[in-house]
């Protein structure tokens, strides 16, 4: 399948990467508001009582060591998938569809995270105070590194993120499908 489809006045290529452009911007605006409504959700985090039953929380022990390995995991899957649409020919159409579909999913995941805030059984956020002194609008504040976010526990991005990057899969590159699910 081509999905390049020609115009009057520069042909498929000026095309694709206009769409991709626009589609880009849209990525980012939803990635910001998605990291505001973070901030803002952490500011509303319940500060009473213990957090909600939860038989895995009860099962396994929380290690703090291995805090790192979830966003691991999905920096691999991304990398991995990235690069295989690289190698397809509808690259940028998958590219520009994920990107689409993510962003929506980050504004879904924004409106849980304001409308819905559960206590966070973590240990740092079992001493969390949020702090007054911060805008959540800020560039800096948004992607500080060092930020600790409580209260967002409805709706999980690396979830979103995961099965996104399994759908694609799914979709496009049918010839894992064939192999894995046979």
């Amino acid at each position: 399948r081509k999905y390049l489809p020609a115009t009057r006045d520069g042909g498929p290529w000026k095309t694709t990467v206009s769409r991709l452009v626009v589609v880009v911007i849209w990525y980012a605006a939803c990635l910001y508001v998605m990291s505001v409504m973070v901030v803002v959700a952490g500011r509303r985090y319940p500060k009473h009582g213990l957090p909600l039953p939860d038989l895995g929380f009860d099962v396994m022990t929380e290690i703090p060591q291995m805090a790192w390995v979830p966003n691991a995991m999905l920096a691999g899957l991304g990398v991995v998938t990235f690069l295989r649409c690289l190698l397809s020919s509808e690259g940028i159409t998958i590219a520009r569809r994920f990107m689409l579909v993510h962003g929506f999913g980050m504004l879904l995941r924004s409106i849980t995270l304001v409308a819905t805030s559960y206590p966070d059984p973590s240990a740092p956020c079992k001493m969390y105070t949020p702090p007054k002194d911060i805008n959540p609008f800020w560039l800096e504040t948004v992607h500080n590194s060092k930020l600790i976010t409580c209260g967002d526990l409805m709706f999980s991005g690396h979830t979103l993120f995961y099965v996104l990057c399994a759908l694609v899969w799914k979709r496009y590159f049918y010839l894992i499908e064939t192999i894995l699910f046979c």
